[in-house]
């Protein structure tokens, strides 16, 4: 009777095992299988960044191409001045010394991200680099173009008393095209020597170079390259 007692506990016992290891087992598997599924979702939202960053390279050298025919146009109008020139280009110059963009990043995709939990970034430092990027540096354009560029409308309403018109482009007779005009100032001389305007103007120089060489070449450009960079190798590790 003592033996039999003693199987029976015995074959309880290692029931008992089988069945945790088997429960132990099933969790294991439940688990992979979600890991596995959050490792997707993450490598999905880390692929809507990369094509977002990407379009958004793009939008920063539109950005800088527009600054540089600004920053080009008030350094060519100075030098015009300076010299007693007045070349053919310069009527041309005016409208381009008035260009003006804004910054217009991709958020969506961050958006979608935090609305996932950015927890889901498994990698740290690029999860870090996701927050800096949209939260401080596109955050960093926006302000200075609101804070320290002077006021656009006040420039070009002053312009509008020195030139014939301030509009930069007229249509073309082909429907759908444009071209770019003209601006005249009502008196050449006089607007050599008006010091607002030559202030206005080497106001807007200042504030062009600091945008373009220390907010956006110095700054923005090299975080998106930094960017784009752990991306590809995290997607490589996921994958």
């Amino acid at each position: 009777m003592e033996n039999k007692t003693g199987k029976y506990f015995k074959y309880a016992i290692g029931e008992i095992i089988l069945v945790v290891i088997g429960i132990l087992i099933a969790l294991s598997i439940n688990n992979w299988n979600e890991n596995r599924k959050l490792q997707k979702i993450e490598i999905s939202l880390i692929k809507e960044l990369r094509i977002g960053l990407v379009q958004d390279t793009i939008k920063v050298m539109s950005y800088l191409s527009i600054l540089d025919i600004s920053e080009n146009a008030i350094k060519n109008i100075n030098n015009a001045f300076e010299k007693n020139e007045l070349p053919d280009s310069l009527n041309i110059w005016f409208g381009e010394s008035m260009f003006r963009t804004g910054w217009d990043g991709a958020l969506a995709p961050y958006e979608t991200l935090k609305s996932q939990g950015i927890t889901i970034i498994s990698n740290d430092t690029l999860r870090k680099k996701i927050i800096g990027l949209y939260e401080t540096v596109y955050p960093s354009i926006i302000s200075y173009e609101k804070n320290n560029f002077m006021d656009d409308a006040n420039f070009k309403n002053y312009c509008a008393t020195l030139f014939n018109n301030i509009a930069w482009a007229e249509s073309t007779e082909e429907k759908g095209f444009f071209k770019q005009r003209k601006i005249i100032p009502h008196n050449i001389e006089t607007l050599k020597k008006d010091k607002l305007y030559k202030t206005f103007l080497n106001t807007r120089l200042g504030e062009i170079e600091f945008l373009k060489y220390f907010i956006i070449e110095a700054y923005t450009k090299q975080e998106q390259m930094e960017m784009l960079k752990i991306i590809d190798r995290e997607l490589k590790r996921l994958e």
